[in-house]
């Protein structure tokens, strides 16, 4: 089973529910009280969470375990603001990019919730406009 998380930027509402291996769908619950304006949202290993608003550069950690429930861990700053692209990868590994000006970074993000800076790339491509993971 894995949880899901649906938000909404504009009014800080959000839900939870599980889908299974057979692709059966389980609504939770109605959750309320995010910030609002977050532009990225992505999930990483066994159920950390990491938000980040562009514009602010602000971000935080979470917690969807893998029957929904949610558990906030903690807020984060310091990051670079324009970042486009969250990708996760292996074991919460993430990828940030910044379409515009083809800069990346590094990060990780364990299964509680706890976030650490590895480093900042260079070299991209400008322009990709997806980023995905396999």
């Amino acid at each position: 089973m894995s949880g899901i998380l649906f938000y909404n930027s504009s009014n800080g509402e959000g839900a939870t529910a599980v889908l299974d291996n057979a692709g059966n769908y389980t609504f939770v619950r109605d959750l309320g009280g995010f910030s609002k304006g977050w532009t990225l949202i992505v999930g990483a290993a066994d159920g950390g969470v990491l938000f980040y608003n562009a514009a602010s550069s602000e971000g935080a950690t979470a917690r969807l375990d893998n029957a929904g429930n949610y558990t906030f861990v903690r807020d984060l700053g310091g990051f670079s603001k324009g970042w486009t692209h969250i990708a996760s990868a292996d074991r919460g590994s993430l990828l940030f990019y910044n379409a515009a000006s083809g800069e990346g970074a590094t990060a990780v993000l364990d299964n509680a919730g706890n976030y650490t800076f590895v480093r900042d790339l260079g070299g991209f491509s400008k322009g990709w406009t997806h980023i995905v993971t396999a």
